[in-house]
C-alpha cells in the first residue's frame, strides 16, 4: 500500500513538472529569440555639456556639467526580452545635480525622514544616446517636479 502511494507522488511530480517545462519551453524560445535580435548601438559612447540656470530665494544659481554615457552590455528581463544597457554620470564626480542641500535645517518629513537636498534629475543614458526601446530610458525633469533626497 505505502509502495503504492510513493508511485504515484513520483507519476503526479514527474507529470506536473512535465506540464511547466512544457508550458515554459515557448516562453525561453521567444526570450532567446529576442535576444539575438539585439545590435550592438553604433554609437556606445556619448558626452553631453549644459548648463542649468534657476533662481532660488531670489538668487540666480547656475550649474554647468557633462552627462556621460556609455554602452555597458545587455540585460534579459525574462520573457519581455533583452535590452541594452546603458550607465550615465556626471563628468564633475558629483552622483546628482543637487539644487539645495536642506541638511543645515534639519527638517523631517512626516515619515520621520530627513530630508536631505533637493535634486535635478538629469535623465537617463537611454535617453541621450536614442535608444527609444528601452523600458529604462526616462527623459529629464522639467521644473513642475524636483525630487527630495531622504535618509534612511
Amino acid at each position: 500500500m505505502k509502495s503504492t502511494t510513493v508511485v504515484i507522488i513520483i507519476i503526479v511530480t514527474v507529470f506536473i513538472i512535465a506540464i511547466f517545462t512544457f508550458l515554459a519551453l515557448p516562453w525561453i524560445t521567444i526570450g532567446v529569440h529576442k535576444e539575438s535580435d539585439l545590435t550592438m548601438p553604433k554609437i556606445t559612447y556619448g558626452e553631453f555639456p549644459f548648463k542649468l540656470t534657476y533662481e532660488l530665494n531670489g538668487e540666480t544659481k547656475e550649474i554647468e556639467d557633462t552627462i556621460i554615457c556609455e554602452f555597458i552590455g545587455y540585460e534579459s528581463i525574462g520573457a519581455s526580452g533583452s535590452y541594452r544597457m546603458w550607465k550615465a554620470y556626471l563628468k564633475s564626480g558629483n552622483e546628482r545635480l543637487t539644487l539645495k542641500d536642506l541638511r543645515p535645517i534639519e527638517e523631517i518629513n512626516e515619515f520621520g525622514q530627513l530630508l536631505l537636498e533637493f535634486d535635478f534629475y538629469y535623465g537617463s543614458a537611454a535617453y541621450y544616446m536614442g535608444d527609444v526601446e528601452s523600458p529604462y530610458s526616462r527623459n529629464a525633469q522639467s521644473f513642475d517636479y524636483v525630487s527630495i533626497a531622504f535618509s534612511k
